[in-house]
């Protein structure tokens, strides 16, 4: 992810005003744990796909987040 991507996103979801670091970088960034779990993958499929590039994220402090709206990409309905 970018800046300008984050820029961008929130933008786009009037998110100039939202508190970006509380609890666990809510409403932007979910944990990777979450996104599996909401996703069906497991934690190493969401990381790989960070990793790759394929969905946005970030890793701050040994841990990975993935970008909210990243989550309809990841669905097991959806192809990647």
């Amino acid at each position: 992810m970018t800046g300008r991507d984050l820029i961008i996103y929130i933008l786009k979801n009037n998110l100039e005003n939202a508190e970006v670091f509380t609890e666990g970088f809510s409403p932007l960034f979910i944990t990777l744990e979450e996104a599996a779990k909401q996703c069906e993958y497991g934690p190493a499929t969401i990381q790989a796909l960070i990793d790759l590039k394929q969905i946005k994220g970030i890793k701050y402090e040994n841990t990975y987040y993935v970008l909210a709206d990243q989550i309809n990409l990841l669905r097991k309905d959806d192809s990647i």
